[in-house]
C-alpha cells in the first residue's frame, strides 16, 4: 500500500503540474504601446478593408483565448469582423482561416477593447494572423503605436483594390496595436508520463 500510495502522489503532482502549465496565459504583441499612452488611429481605412498583424508564440501548440486591440478615434459603437488564420508559411497573404466573426465595440482611445473567443478552440502550432476587418469607412479604427519603429514583416493591411500588402505600404508608421492572449496546451509527452504512472502503480501495487 506504502507503494501505491507513492506512486498516486506522483501521479498528482504531474496532474498539477500539467493544470499549471495549462493555466500560464501569456499576451503575444508588436506593438510598444503602453495602456493609457500615446497612439495614431488609422483614419484611411474602407468597409471591407483589414489591418493585421502576424503573432509568433514562442512555443506550440497554443490556444488562442482572447484578442486585445485599441480601437478609437471617436467615441461610437461598430461592429467589425474579427479574423484569425494560420500564418505559419509566414507570406505576404495568410493561410487557412480559423475563426472569423462579427463583434460589437465601442471606440475608446486610452484603454484597449478585449474579445473573449475561447470557446471556440483555435489551437495553433506556430504563426497565425489576426485581423481586424471594418464594415464602415473611418474612424474609430485600429491603432498604430507611436514608439516610431515597424516590424514590416508582421503588419499587414487588406486593402480592396489592392489585395494584402505590408502595413508600411499602406502608409502605417508604427505597430498595429493588436495582440492576442494565448495559453499553452498541455504537454503530451508529460500526460503519456502521467498515463504510465498510472498503469504502473496498478501494476506493482495492486489494490486488495
Amino acid at each position: 500500500m506504502r507503494r501505491l500510495a507513492a506512486w498516486l502522489r506522483i501521479g498528482v503532482a504531474a496532474i498539477l503540474a500539467l493544470a499549471a502549465h495549462a493555466a500560464s496565459a501569456g499576451e503575444l504583441a508588436n506593438d510598444g504601446y503602453v495602456e493609457g499612452g500615446s497612439a495614431a488611429f488609422q483614419a484611411g481605412f474602407v468597409a471591407g478593408e483589414i489591418g493585421a498583424v502576424r503573432l509568433v508564440p514562442d512555443q506550440g501548440p497554443v490556444t488562442v483565448e482572447r484578442v486585445r486591440f485599441l480601437f478609437g478615434g471617436a467615441a461610437v459603437g461598430r461592429d467589425v469582423v474579427l479574423h484569425i488564420w494560420d500564418d505559419s508559411a509566414e507570406t505576404l497573404a495568410p493561410g487557412a482561416e480559423l475563426y472569423s466573426g462579427i463583434h460589437s465595440v465601442i471606440g475608446f482611445d486610452t484603454a484597449l477593447q478585449e474579445i473573449n473567443i475561447s470557446g471556440e478552440s483555435i489551437v495553433v502550432t506556430g504563426p497565425f494572423r489576426v485581423g481586424i476587418e471594418f464594415v464602415s469607412d473611418g474612424v474609430p479604427s485600429i491603432a498604430r503605436d507611436a514608439d516610431g519603429t515597424i516590424d514590416a514583416s508582421r503588419n499587414f493591411a487588406f486593402v480592396l483594390d489592392r489585395g494584402w500588402i505590408g502595413a508600411p505600404t499602406f502608409g502605417s508608421t508604427g505597430d498595429w496595436v493588436i495582440r492576442a492572449v494565448v495559453v499553452p496546451e498541455p504537454d503530451g509527452a508529460a500526460a503519456a508520463s502521467l498515463v504510465a504512472l498510472v498503469w504502473l502503480a496498478r501494476r506493482r501495487a495492486p489494490l486488495r
